[in-house]
C-alpha cells in the first residue's frame, strides 16, 4: 500500500507570495511606463551618478558671460540698462567671439521714463518752446552730466529763444542718444552679424487659436512641418524688437525642459507652432558653429540629423543631455567683460554664451516671459552634445527591458522564497548588479540609458512584503525541551528537542518524545491531512512511551522482528511500536472523521553503552560522530524502495510517497538497530521538515559547532525556516559523555 503524499508542493504561503509578487511587478512596470514621478527623482538622481563619471569638461569651445552675483553687485539691480549689452557685444566682437548666443529677450522697448521727458523736450522746443511747463527742463537734471547741467542753467536764465535752440537743444539731443539703449543696443547688433537671439513660448496645447501670418524673420527662423503633434506646441510667441530681431544671426527658443526636481537635462529641440517647427537656441547655435543651416536639418520619427550627426530623440521630441560640472566652462563675470577686464584671447574663435547661471539667486534674475527660466549652463550642454556628439539615447527596447528585468526578479523571489530563502538572496541580488552594471557600462561607453531604479524599487519593495509576511505567518513552536541529560551506566545523555510550524503550513502534525526515566528520544511526523495527522503523531509517542513504561508479558510479537541477534531493549522498543499501531489504526477505524490517519516514527532508547533504534517512514537518525554524519535509518519511500530493489521508473516518479507508515494497517513492523555508543558521539532525530530545507553538511556545522543541544535545536529550526521553511521541523539532539 502507498500513501499517496507530495511533499514538494507549496501551499497558500507560496501562492499567495506569488501573486503579491506579480501584482507589484505589475505596478512598478505600469510606474514606469506612466514615468511615475516619485520613482523618477530617483531614477534621475542614478542618471546624475552616471553622468558625473563621464567626461567632467566641456569637449568644445564654449565660454559663459555670467550675469552673476558680483555683476549685480557693481553693475547694480536688474533691469540693466541695454547699454551694457550693447558694450558687451562690442567688446566680444573686438576680442573675435565666433559666436555670440544673448540668451535675455528684449520683446519691448526699454521703460525709460527719462528717455521719453528728453524727447518731448526737444519736440516742444523744435516746434514751440511756449508749450513747456515750467520746470519741465530742470526735472531733467538727475539724467544729466553736471557740464550739460551748468550750461542749462546758463540758458535758461538768458530766457532767451535761441539760446533754447542753440546750447540746450544739442545738449539734449546729446543726452538722448547717451540714454537711449534701444537704440545702442541696436546699433552694437547691426555691428555684430553673428548673435543668436531668443525667442520663447508659453506651452499650451496649440489648438485653442491661429496665430496670423509671422513676420519675415520669423520664417527664417522656422521649418515647416506638419503633422506636429508629437512635439510641444503653443499659441502664444514671444519675439525680439522687429528691429533687433531682423539682425539676429539666429533665433531659437529658450524655453527650459525642467525635470520633476527642477534640474535641466533635455532640450526640446523643436516647439511647434502656427504649423512651423521653431528650433531650440542651444540647436541654432550648434549650427552656426557648423555652418550649417536650419534647412540642413532632416527630422524623422526618433531623430534629427544635422550634416554627419545623427540625434537621439527622447519620447520623440527631446535630445537627452549630459550636465557638466560648475567648471566644465570658462566664466568670465559680465562686468569684467563691460569693464574691459578681461583677456583679450579669451574669446577669439569662441562660443560666446551671455545670461544668467543656475546658481544665481532667484531674486537677482532677469524678468521674463511667462513659465520662462532660461539657464546658459543648460544650453551650454545642449551646443556641447550636438558638437562633440555625446549623445544619450533611449531605444526603442529599453522599457521591454527594464521589464523583463522586474518580472525576472519577481520570479526568481516567487520560485526560491519559500523553498531556499538565501539563494533567492542571492540569486535576485545577482540580477540587480548585473543589471546595474549593464547600466553603467552602455551609458559611459554608448550613451545608451537604461533605467536601473524601478528594478530596485521592486526589489526593494517585494523584500519588504516578503519579510513582512513571513513574519507574521504563526511561528507556533508547540513545545521544546531546553538542554537536560540523563545516565545510562556508562554515558551521560544530554539531550533538547524543539518543534516548529514552518513557514508554509497552517498547523504541526510533528510529535516528539523525550523521556529521561525511560531513556526514549523520539519524531513522529503526521499524515493524512487535516487534524488526523497531529493525533496520530501525538499518539503514538504516547503509546510507545506507555508501552515500554508497562513491559510486555506477551513476546510473541518479536519473532516479527527482522533480526533474532537483538538486545532485550531493542526487542522491546520494536515491540512498543508494534503495539502502538494496532492502537493509532484501530482509533482510526472507529472514527471516521480521522480515517486514513497516519505517521512515521523513528525511536531511540538508551541502555549502557547502546542505542536501541526503532524506525517507521522517513523520519530519520544521524550519527554525528568526529568530523562526519551518517544516517541510520532508511527512508521508508519510493524512492528507496526504487534503489534498492529496482521498481519501474513510473515508480520512480513518486518519490517521495511513503510506503510505510504507523497506523495504516493493523500490523507493521518496524526496522530496527543497535548503536554501539563512543564518548563525543552526537546522536539527532528529524523529521523531513530539516533535511528537505538544511543540508548534512549544514546540520554536521551546527552541532558541532554549538556544543549544546538546545542551541542546536533552535539554530537547526531557525535555518530551515530561513530557507522556505515549507514543513513542520521537528528535532531532536543528544550529545553522547562518558561518564567520569
Amino acid at each position: 500500500m502507498y500513501l499517496h503524499i507530495d511533499k514538494r508542493h507549496m501551499k497558500r504561503f507560496s501562492l499567495i507570495n506569488s501573486l503579491l509578487l506579480a501584482v507589484l511587478a505589475v505596478a512598478v512596470i505600469a510606474a514606469l511606463v506612466a514615468a511615475w514621478e516619485p520613482i523618477e527623482r530617483l531614477e534621475l538622481k542614478l542618471y546624475d551618478l552616471r553622468a558625473s563619471l563621464t567626461s567632467k569638461s566641456s569637449l568644445t569651445s564654449v565660454v559663459i558671460v555670467s550675469i552673476d552675483q558680483e555683476s549685480a553687485n557693481r553693475l547694480g539691480g536688474w533691469p540693466w540698462p541695454r547699454t551694457y549689452f550693447a558694450q558687451a557685444i562690442h567688446q566680444l566682437q573686438e576680442r573675435g567671439a565666433k559666436q555670440i548666443g544673448l540668451s535675455v529677450l528684449y520683446a519691448e522697448n526699454d521703460p525709460n521714463p527719462g528717455l521719453w521727458e528728453i524727447r518731448d523736450i526737444i519736440r516742444k522746443i523744435e516746434t514751440d518752446p511756449g508749450l513747456l511747463r515750467p520746470g519741465q527742463i530742470t526735472a531733467l537734471f538727475p539724467q544729466l552730466q553736471e557740464t550739460e547741467k551748468r550750461q542749462i542753467r546758463k540758458a535758461i536764465v538768458s530766457s532767451s529763444l535761441s539760446a533754447l535752440r542753440n546750447v540746450v537743444l544739442p545738449l539734449l539731443k546729446e543726452a538722448e542718444k547717451r540714454i537711449d539703449s534701444d537704440t545702442a543696443l541696436l546699433s552694437a547688433l547691426a555691428a555684430a552679424p553673428n548673435v543668436v537671439q531668443p525667442i520663447a513660448f508659453i506651452l499650451g496645447d496649440g489648438g485653442a487659436k491661429r496665430n496670423p501670418p509671422v513676420p519675415d524673420y520669423l520664417q527664417r527662423n522656422s521649418l515647416p512641418a506638419s503633422g506636429t503633434e508629437r512635439f510641444s506646441t503653443s499659441d502664444t510667441l514671444s519675439a525680439p524688437l522687429p528691429e533687433y530681431a531682423r539682425l539676429a544671426a539666429a533665433l531659437g527658443h529658450i524655453n527650459a525642459l525642467r525635470d520633476s526636481d527642477g534640474i535641466v537635462r533635455s532640450d526640446l529641440l523643436f516647439i511647434a507652432f502656427n504649423n512651423s517647427l521653431y528650433p531650440s537656441f542651444g540647436l541654432q547655435l550648434a549650427l552656426k558653429e557648423l555652418n550649417l543651416s536650419l534647412h540642413d536639418v532632416r527630422i524623422e520619427e526618433n531623430r534629427v540629423i544635422l550634416g554627419d550627426r545623427i540625434l537621439p530623440l527622447i519620447e520623440g521630441k527631446k535630445v537627452q543631455i549630459v550636465p557638466r560640472t560648475a567648471s566644465a566652462y570658462p566664466i568670465v563675470s559680465f562686468a569684467d567683460l563691460v569693464d574691459g577686464k578681461v583677456d583679450a584671447n579669451a574669446f577669439r574663435n569662441k562660443i560666446v554664451l551671455i545670461g544668467h547661471r543656475h546658481s544665481m539667486p532667484l531674486e537677482m534674475l532677469p524678468a521674463q516671459p511667462v513659465g520662462m527660466l532660461p539657464s546658459v549652463d543648460a544650453i551650454a550642454h545642449v551646443v556641447d552634445v550636438v558638437l562633440s556628439k555625446s549623445f544619450v539615447s533611449r531605444p526603442a527596447w529599453a522599457v521591454a527591458a527594464e521589464a523583463s528585468v522586474i518580472a525576472l526578479l519577481a520570479l526568481m523571489l516567487a520560485a526560491f522564497w519559500s523553498a531556499r530563502l538565501q539563494l533567492a538572496l542571492i540569486t535576485s541580488l545577482a540580477i540587480l548588479f548585473i543589471w546595474t552594471a549593464i547600466s553603467f557600462s552602455l551609458f559611459l561607453t554608448q550613451g545608451v540609458w537604461l533605467k536601473i531604479a524601478h528594478p530596485m524599487v521592486f526589489f526593494a519593495l517585494a523584500l519588504g512584503v516578503l519579510f513582512i509576511r513571513t513574519a507574521l505567518v504563526p511561528q507556533r513552536s508547540e513545545d521544546a525541551v531546553g538542554s537536560e541529560f540523563f545516565d545510562t551506566t556508562d554515558f551521560r545523555v544530554r539531550f533538547a528537542a524543539k518543534t516548529d510550524t514552518g513557514m508554509v503550513r497552517d498547523r504541526n502534525e510533528d510529535s516528539y518524545c523525550a523521556d529521561k526515566h525511560l531513556g526514549l528520544l523520539a519524531v513522529a511526523d503526521g499524515v493524512g491531512g487535516r487534524a488526523s495527522g497531529a493525533v496520530a503523531s501525538r499518539m503514538t509517542a504516547d503509546l510507545v512511551t506507555e508501552n515500554l513504561k508497562k513491559g510486555f508479558p506477551d513476546v510473541s510479537d518479536a519473532v516479527k522482528l527482522t533480526r533474532s541477534d537483538l538486545s532485550e531493549t531493542t526487542k522491546s522498543l520494536g515491540m512498543a511500536v508494534m503495539a502502538a499501531n494496532k492502537s493509532v489504526h484501530a482509533t482510526a477505524e472507529l472514527n471516521p472523521q480521522l480515517r486514513n490517519m497516519g505517521t512515521t516514527l523513528t525511536a531511540m532508547l538508551f541502555d549502557g553503552n547502546r542505542a536501541s533504534i526503532a524506525h517507521v517512514g522517513d523520519c530519520r537518525a544521524y550519527l554525528i560522530r568526529h568530523i562526519s554524519i551518517e544516517q541510520l535509518t532508511d527512508d521508508h519511500t519510493v524512492a528507496v524502495e526504487h534503489s534498492k530493489r529496482g521498481l519501474s521508473e513510473d515508480m520512480a516518479q513518486m518519490r517521495h510517497v511513503l510506503t510505510r507508515a504507523i497506523g495504516i494497517t493493523p500490523d507493521i513492523v518496524p526496522d530496527v538497530d543497535e548503536l554501539t555508543l563512543t564518548d563525543g558521539d552526537i546522536l539527532l532525530i528529524c523529521s523531513d521538515g530539516l533535511f528537505n530545507m538544511v543540508s548534512d553538511g549544514e546540520i554536521l556545522a551546527v552541532v558541532k559547532s554549538t556544543g549544546d543541544p538546545f542551541r542546536a535545536c533552535t539554530r537547526l529550526v531557525e535555518l530551515a525556516n530561513s530557507n522556505g521553511g515549507h514543513d513542520n521541523t521537528t528535532v531532536v539532539v543528544a550529545y553522547i559523555e562518558k561518564r567520569r
